[in-house]
This record gives structure tokens, sequence and C-alpha cells, in this order.
């Protein structure tokens, strides 16, 4: 039986570049994370996965966020 451990939050200001070269934040042993450092009036790309210890399960569809000052905005 597989448990989920934790899921990778994929984010980028560049969404036409492949995954692979988008910045992950990996999440464990807790349903909701900040992520650091993220810059103001800029619209990021955002995917996610979850995690078993039998690998990664699939990415969510694409979600842009507009980060603004105290808090984001979904487009």
């Amino acid at each position: 039986m597989c448990y989920l451990q934790g899921y990778k939050v994929y984010y980028t200001l560049t969404p036409e570049l492949p995954i692979s070269l988008w910045t992950v934040h990996v999440v464990e042993g807790s349903r909701l994370t900040t992520i650091p450092n993220l810059l103001t009036n800029r619209t990021y790309t955002v995917q996610v996965l979850a995690y078993t210890s039998v690998g990664d399960g699939p990415l969510s569809q694409p979600t842009q966020v507009k980060l603004q000052q105290g808090g984001a905005s979904a487009i």
C-alpha cells in the first residue's frame, strides 16, 4: 500500500520552458506551505503533483497566479 509522502509545487515566470527547468518547492508532512522570495506584481505559472514511495503522481493543470502585495490572486 502506498501512502502520500508529500507534494511538489513547480513554479515559473517563464511557462514556455520545460517543467524540468521550473523551480520546485517540496513539501513533506503538511498540507500548507509558503514559498519564499517570490516577486510582487509578477504572474507565476504553478503546477503541483503528489508523490508516494512508488513515485510521482500526475501534474495538475497549470494555474496562473499574480502575486500582489499582501497576498496572491488566481488569474
